[in-house]
């Protein structure tokens, strides 16, 4: 399957905070061989931003890097070509070796946060078909 770089971070928490929550041993199973196939990757891609960070933040007298709020402080200028180099990085189509969850997979499930199912993006995998229909013929 192919997913853009910038997609990982999100699939990865997606499929965590699924994870964590009381699900069948199958979709578990699914779950933790995601994570564990896009976490090299992950933390690569974390890495390069970090990297890219130490390129364009701000430094002190001491040519420390200047953090506040637990954030970089980056100029108007750095973060533009920060944001820039890490965009265009973030673009990087990669293959990911995994098979998307179906409705079917997640159907028992129901009671999860959306915000993780939309950080899974293209990792789950709708029946448009079945969609269509439902939207078609509403329950009574």
């Amino acid at each position: 399957m192919k997913i853009l770089a910038g997609e990982l971070k999100f699939i990865y928490e997606g499929a965590s905070g699924i994870y964590k929550e009381r699900i069948p041993a199958r979709l578990a199973f699914r779950l933790t061989r995601i994570i564990n196939k896009i976490t090299p990757d992950v933390q690569a891609l974390e890495a390069e931003r970090l990297k890219l960070l130490e390129k364009y933040a701000g430094r002190d007298g001491d040519g420390k890097l200047i953090i506040e709020d637990g954030e970089y402080l980056l100029g108007t200028d750095e973060l533009a070509a920060f944001n820039e180099e890490f965009g265009s990085l973030a673009m990087e189509e990669l293959e990911i070796d995994v098979e998307p969850l179906t409705e079917e997979d997640l159907g028992s499930i129901e009671a999860l946060e959306g915000k993780d199912f939309l950080k899974m993006g293209r990792l789950i995998q709708i029946d448009e078909e079945n969609e269509e229909a439902k939207e078609e013929d509403p329950p009574e």
